[in-house]
């Protein structure tokens, strides 16, 4: 099991289950933008409950010559509060009536009011309608451009051929046009007239009915989505452009007009209520990525960058979400070209940095990013992180230091670019200024930010793209619009001298606009939870530095030389004795000792495999550690035929097995507590004299995380690994203040589960919640404590670290830990 340091992420709860998530309510009749939205309240969590429709129609706002009056005349209906419609009828009165914020007018059970909204410059904003009912907490918030109030708008489509702002118009319950699904919307609809029709028809009805409406209401325009340029105002299909001008004849179609900014806005305004459902979604997101950087995902070595992007794609599928774009996976440290222009992916010029076959291995000392977006309630989300891949025995503060300069670049950059996003301004002035103050800071980057709601890459103005970092044509001369959601896209560079080369980190967050702060706010609250939570996380790894530093001088007499005052280590002179050598464990330990020239003294009641055999300097001893006679019998054949005492002692046999405490058999309790911990002290008895008598020695004791968290099925195992913390720290204890054997030094380890012959009848337990250790993860972190001449407590991986710190904890917090385990254990 390795750890993955997820180096940009926060560590979030695991999405375990689904985000509860309401449908839409169903949006007929209702001019403006945007349409009504169902208040999203965190109250409502029953998502069985049935929703109720509701419609406001014959919309009219009629102001003097000198707006200095505005009467509003409407009608909500619902299906539930009465048969009849509500009448609501009001008079805003004051200078600039029809830009007047206004409050609490009394329609039946709903609470009305007004205001302006203006978005970038004088009279280019739209008039907001407030409509609450505090019954069951449904808004209407729709809004009106002043144009909308003298035009009418035509939106039709045929079955699989929709226009774009269809799908921000549609009904919770529709998934597609029907057959010629036609849509008219009214500004000032007079008389009994609705403010919006809607047809679903295959026949010449509806266009008879839609002249017939056009005629009595005469509009002075009549607005089409058939921009060349902007998809969504662009949408209405070429066919039905004409099957509309046809039908209506020249009468009418010299009307047809050219708004853009009608559909924009439809698309892109997001009200309120939906925040706080995007903001689980982006939760969401942020955990299934923290989970797929994980040491339970990702094997070094094995997983492949492929391997994880599937994973992912599985993931968010089985929490009943989806996704608008294939999650990806990149490594950014290849020599490959990454993030060049030329792209074909959805993302605006980023391509796959392996040009074709790009399913590669992931490896230690990598560093990989994703990009991730999660679909759902009409929403989608958009996020970049990355990650550092942690090679065995490291820990989040041995990441480099140029890695973490790459981080605080792109960090910065994130600040410098959202403070730069002013309302009214366009895409390519923001994108201006931003690169002047990325030249002034010495910043190296790129920017390529959109907007997110609706769509993934949604309505609005687009803040560069990869390949345009001067101007980006027609979509970035658009005004950013407020009141929406957007992705703060970017990459910074930075030179890493481990591995020779300039990195590009890039980053993706998603910010809304706050009437509040008058500004633009991370989703999940990045200042809050992001960038102090890696803060905090440096911190801390200068203070686990620290303490790391701190224990290792306390168990070695504290002394900072790696090597003992009495003689300095001298590897092939040396004789080491290691238990359970012939195990799956043993043998890399006893290879990576010989390795450096050591003999070693293979004592293991099974036979020797080839490994063994083949290996020079090891010799092969058959013994059974649980006789106190064997021991001391084959200690003094080692010392004859070795040629001296033995400076190094690993205690590297256990076994464990799944036994019931009512099941298990005295034969089996004694044997367990035979090898795992009365063989510790016949080892000691024979081989820690010599070394006290050097003041020169290594006892190294292999335990457990069950030292510390007991397993259930396996009592008899976690008992004695519990004592055997108890001895190691009972003999230090003893060396240093009995024997004043300042040179013996001793070490214990604490590994996690590893895929050895003897956990093999229990991995598939193990499995359900993690991947399961090598043995070359156990024993590399285990031979550089040897040689590194010191004693200390070693807990592999170093993610488990806080296993060591369980039993101070809350006797609460210890038992749900237990229980979690259990439950997972036992499936």
């Amino acid at each position: 099991m390795h750890y993955i340091s997820s180096i940009l992420t926060a560590s979030l709860c695991l999405a375990a289950t689904a985000v509860a998530a309401p449908q839409r309510t169903a949006e007929p009749d209702i001019n403006g933008n945007p349409q009504a939205k169902l208040d999203l309240n965190a109250r409502t969590q029953d998502m069985t409950a049935r929703e109720h429709k509701w419609t406001m129609r014959s919309m009219r706002r009629t102001c003097n010559h000198h707006d200095t009056e505005c009467e509003w005349f409407f009608y909500i209906d619902t299906d539930h509060h009465s048969r009849r419609p509500t009448e609501c009828h009001f008079f805003v009165r004051g200078h600039r009536a029809s830009r007047t914020d206004t409050q609490g007018h009394k329609c039946g059970h709903f609470t009305v009011s007004s205001g302006w909204s203006g978005q970038f410059g004088p009279g280019q904003g739209f008039t907001v309608l407030s409509v609450v009912d505090p019954v069951d907490n449904l808004i209407a918030w729709p809004g009106y451009t002043d144009k909308q109030l003298e035009t009418c708008e035509t939106i039709s489509q045929r079955e699989y051929a929709e226009d774009t702002v269809f799908w921000a118009l549609k009904n919770f319950d529709q998934f597609s046009a029907r057959r010629r699904t036609t849509q008219l919307f009214l500004a000032n609809a007079t008389g009994d007239s609705q403010s919006a029709y809607s047809w679903i028809d295959n026949t010449a009805l509806v266009w008879s009915e839609l002249r017939s409406i056009l005629a009595e209401q005469q509009p002075r325009n009549i607005a089409l989505n058939t921009h060349a340029e902007l998809a969504f105002s662009g949408g209405l299909h070429a066919g039905e452009r004409d099957a509309i001008e046809a039908a209506l004849g020249n009468e009418w179609a010299e009307l047809f007009v050219l708004e853009p900014m009608i559909a924009v806005e439809v698309v892109a305004t997001m009200v309120d209520s939906r925040l706080e459902w995007y903001q689980k979604m982006m939760e969401t997101a942020w955990a299934i990525i923290e989970e797929a950087f994980s040491n339970s995902i990702i094997t070094p070595g094995q997983t492949t960058t492929l391997d994880l992007e599937w994973w992912m794609r599985e993931r968010i599928q089985s929490l009943n979400y989806t996704t608008w774009f294939q999650p990806s996976v990149y490594i950014l440290n290849e020599d490959d070209c990454s993030l060049c222009s030329n792209s074909t992916s959805h993302d605006q010029g980023m391509v796959r940095i392996f040009p074709g076959d790009k399913d590669h291995v992931i490896k230690y000392g990598d560093i990989i990013h994703t990009d991730f977006g999660v679909t759902a309630m009409g929403l989608n989300t958009d996020t970049q992180h990355l990650g550092y891949v942690l090679s065995p025995g490291e820990a989040v503060e041995d990441i480099p230091e140029s890695v973490l300069e790459g981080m605080r670049k792109v960090n910065r950059l994130q600040d410098v670019t959202r403070g730069h996003m002013k309302v009214g301004l366009t895409g390519n002035e923001i994108l201006k200024n931003i690169r002047a103050q990325m030249h002034k800071e010495g910043i190296e980057g790129k920017i390529y930010c959109h907007a997110t709601g609706e769509f993934g890459h949604s309505a609005g103005t687009v803040i560069g793209m990869t390949n345009l970092q001067d101007e980006v044509p027609f979509l970035g001369d658009l005004p950013l619009l407020k009141n929406t959601y957007y992705s703060i896209e970017l990459y910074a560079e930075n030179y890493i001298p481990e591995k020779n080369m300039t990195v590009k980190f890039p980053m993706e967050e998603d910010v809304y606009w706050s009437e509040k702060t008058q500004t633009w706010e991370w989703v999940i609250a990045y200042h809050k939870v992001f960038r102090p939570i890696l803060k905090f996380l440096i911190g801390l790894g200068i203070v686990r530095k620290f303490n790391s530093a701190l224990n290792s001088l306390a168990t070695n007499h504290w002394r900072i030389s790696s090597s003992p005052p009495a003689k300095p280590w001298d590897w092939p002179n040396e004789i080491a004795v290691v238990t359970g050598g012939c195990g799956d464990i043993g043998v890399v330990l006893v290879r990576g000792l010989t390795d450096k020239g050591v003999k070693v003294a293979v004592l293991d009641i099974a036979d020797p495999p080839p490994a063994i055999q083949s290996n020079p300097n090891a010799f092969y001893f058959k013994c059974d550690i649980t006789s106190s006679q064997e021991v001391s019998e084959t200690a003094d054949v080692i010392r004859k035929t070795m040629g001296g005492e033995p400076s190094i002692l690993v205690n590297n046999a256990g076994i464990a097995r799944l036994n019931l405490l009512l099941d298990i058999s005295e034969t089996k309790l004694r044997q367990v507590i035979g090898v795992n911990l009365m063989a510790l002290w016949f080892t000691a008895k024979e081989f820690l004299p010599a070394m006290i008598k050097a003041d020169r020695g290594q006892i190294v004791t292999v335990a457990s995380l069950a030292s510390f968290i007991p397993l259930v099925t396996s009592i008899e195992y976690s008992a004695t690994k519990a004592g055997v913390l108890a001895f190691h720290e009972g003999l230090t204890g003893e060396i240093k203040h009995v024997y004043k054997a300042r040179g013996v030094k001793t070490s214990i380890i604490h590994p996690d589960f590893a895929a050895t012959a003897m956990t093999q009848p229990f991995a598939g337990n193990v499995e359900k919640t993690q991947k399961m250790m090598t043995v070359e993860d156990v024993a590399r972190p285990v031979l550089a404590q040897i040689f590194s001449g010191r004693g200390g407590q070693l807990v592999i991986p170093a993610s488990k670290g806080f296993a060591s710190t369980v039993r101070g904890w809350p006797n609460w917090m210890q038992e749900g830990l237990r229980d979690y385990l259990a439950r997972g254990f036992l499936g």
